[in-house]
């Protein structure tokens, strides 16, 4: 076993050359911003910005309304594309989870359903939105087409003022369409490959249709400094059919963690045509500040003539400085898990209790950070993180990228490679992946909308630009820059992060991310997939001689383990065993502990997952066995070791905190 490893390790080494070399050949700074940008456009109004997709100013940071909204949760009628049977499926719901006749499905699927509005008044904008569908989606309304989407995991709106009647019959039907492609984010890399997780198709998350009255709030920016109580906030507002200003001033209040007002103002609005603005500094005494030991919130409300708005928000500054990261200034080492958004039963609408369930088992692992992989998780998850006091690390799925031929070559998915029609010279092109103008246009999409949604939870304390992709040539570095641009476009309060592939000796001089990057992010698996576990010492090591003022994060590793599969040897051999699964986990820790900017880990997988990357030759045929809970949610023997060990850590940080 041990002489396999040591040849895959030689062979992946050897091939990541090549792919280097080719890279260097074919990329070299050949990166260019894509021209078009597709349909979410970034505007501003006096100074703050916001996204504009079809026709709809983007909604951001607002948490609840008081404006009607008719839910579209329920019963729908479902059939697959060319088939005439239908059934009766609830929304929000995927149609492939694991234990379903479709989970292999991959294909369009049909929804539809009736519906009748209430009146409304003159003025008002009818406001159809989806917050999740997985993955191209086109919307029709009595048989004529509304609108597309593309993507899985954020929301999308079409505007129906002109296509609906009060107290009409309306038909409504939508069309989604599961398939991972080339030209998808996450990417299908060449025929017969599989992405790191299932591909969960349906309407997954809540669908409704809203009578946004004359002037309505579509955006609130809140921007607190934990250090001298000033929250600096942005209310943006809407009104395209009124032909004056609907109002001209809104009131707005702060109420603090004890239910009580702290701090309250009427501010005047600006309309700019049909935009409003209106823009304040309130200034709280004595903030109490959210932190993992304390998370506490505030309450945000804008009350205007027509509708009152709210939204969560915490004092919270996560900064990183001499290769250490602070938490409202004091030194921190995040404790993590990574999860996936899916149960069995649910697939990835997963619903708030079973969400709640898991991050609770974090916290009760003593973590203080959860890993939101590879894609942004529902809002009601990021609430919940917001309450229990979990720093989230939030990513767009640009997964993978470019890693065509490593995947190619060592993928898990056994598949007949006659049957693959890129040639060799096809996948060390694709090492410049992160070139593709589509790619990028999709990537920069996600990102914005993400975060406009996320801006104001204290929770999230990174934006992360990816994970795992090709970014050893100098092209793939311009392209995350850009990224991170334009991220900064709406954000410059948090920490920009991306999950980079150890590729051994290669990663420490030639990852191009870590200098577009706040901190060192790194995927490593010695122990596992190769090499021995105490080889990520080194490796590690190096990464902070190279970037010393960086925090280090090690943004995944662990091993596949079946519960109940003990070795009964000491030390344990490289296996499916728990007890393996749990010394990897304990040597891998020792050694980051030694590392000088070693400031977190995030352990992959809170829980066994389903994969198409594993097939029915995998101990638990098509599931990731990395979790350190099985599928139902059982706990492998590596539960009492991650949470000792992060005991450990939790207690030194609470006798560091009290000796400062």
């Amino acid at each position: 076993m041990l002489a396999l490893v040591l040849v895959l390790s030689f062979l992946l080494l050897l091939l990541a050359g090549v792919a280097l070399l080719a890279g260097h050949m074919f990329c070299r700074d050949a990166f260019r911003p894509p021209k078009d940008l597709g349909g979410v456009a970034l505007r501003t109004l006096e100074g703050i910005p916001f996204l504009v997709e079809n026709d709809l100013p983007y909604p951001a940071g607002i948490r609840s309304s008081t404006r009607t909204s008719l839910s579209l949760d329920g019963e729908w009628n479902f059939r697959l594309e060319g088939h005439s049977e239908t059934s009766s499926v609830r929304v929000p719901s995927c149609f492939n989870t694991a234990d379903s006749p479709l989970r292999d499905y991959e294909g369009t699927v049909i929804y539809a359903r009736d519906f009748v509005l209430p009146a409304w008044e003159e003025g008002t904008v009818v406001r159809l939105g989806f917050r999740g569908s997985f993955y191209r989606t086109e919307v029709s309304l009595d048989g004529q087409p509304i609108g597309t989407h593309e993507g899985g995991y954020l929301p999308f709106y079409f505007d129906l003022t002109d296509r609906v009647i009060p107290h009409q019959l309306h038909r409504l039907e939508v069309r989604v369409d599961n398939r991972v492609r080339a030209d998808t984010l996450p990417q299908r890399l060449f025929q017969g490959h599989n992405i790191g997780w299932h591909p969960y198709g349906g309407l997954h998350r809540s669908a409704d249709i809203e009578l946004c009255p004359p002037g309505y709030c579509f955006k609130l920016q809140l921007e607190p400094d934990c250090r001298t109580g000033a929250v600096n906030v942005a209310a943006l507002f809407h009104a395209p059919r009124s032909p004056a200003a609907p109002f001209d001033a809104v009131a707005m209040r702060i109420v603090g963690p004890a239910d009580v007002p702290v701090a309250e103002a009427q501010v005047p609005v600006s309309w700019q045509g049909a935009f409003g603005l209106a823009i304040h500094q309130f200034q709280v005494a004595s903030p109490e500040q959210w932190s993992p030991a304390s998370p506490r919130l505030y309450r945000f409300e804008v009350h205007s003539e027509a509708e009152c708005c709210t939204t969560r928000f915490g004092f919270r500054e996560l900064r990183a400085s001499g290769g250490k990261l602070l938490l409202n200034g004091r030194p921190i080492r995040l404790r993590g898990i990574c999860r996936h958004q899916e149960d069995r039963q649910h697939g990835l609408a997963q619903p708030p209790d079973s969400v709640r369930q898991e991050l609770a088992a974090i916290r009760d692992l003593r973590g203080n950070f959860v890993r939101l992989a590879h894609y942004p998780h529902s809002e009601e998850t990021l609430d919940l993180c917001d309450e229990m006091g979990l720093c989230a690390w939030a990513e767009i799925p640009l997964y993978q990228s470019g890693m065509g031929l490593i995947r190619y070559l060592f993928d898990k998915t056994k598949v007949n490679t006659g049957k693959r029609r890129r040639t060799l010279l096809q996948l060390l092109w694709d090492t410049c992946a992160l070139e593709n103008p589509h790619l990028m246009k999709l990537a920069r999409a996600h990102l914005l909308q993400m975060i406009e949604r996320d801006r104001n939870h204290p929770a999230v304390v990174f934006w992360s630009l990816g994970n795992e992709c090709w970014s050893l040539n100098p092209s793939a570095g311009k392209a995350l820059a850009w990224l991170r641009s334009q991220a900064e476009l709406l954000d410059t309060s948090r920490l920009i992060g991306y999950a980079a592939m150890a590729l051994d000796a290669l990663t420490p001089p030639l990852e191009r991310a870590f200098a577009v990057t706040d901190v060192v992010g790194v995927n490593e698996y010695y122990g596992w997939y190769y090499r021995k576990v105490e080889d990520a010492g080194p490796l590690l090591r190096a990464l902070a001689r190279r970037y010393p003022d960086k925090p280090l994060l090690v943004t995944e590793t662990g091993a596949d383990c079946v519960r109940g599969r003990f070795s009964e040897q000491s030390p344990p051999p490289r296996g499916y065993s728990e007890d393996y699964q749990a010394w990897l986990l304990e040597q891998q820790w020792q050694q980051m502990r030694g590392v000088s900017t070693f400031s977190g880990l995030s352990i992959w997988v809170l829980k066994d997952f389903l994969c198409p990357e594993y097939r029915e030759d995998n101990p638990v045929p098509y599931y990731n066995l990395k979790g350190l809970f099985d599928r139902d949610g059982r706990p492998k023997m590596a539960c009492e070791t991650v949470k000792r060990l992060y005991a450990q850590e939790e207690d030194a940080s609470s006798d560091q905190d009290a000796r400062s």
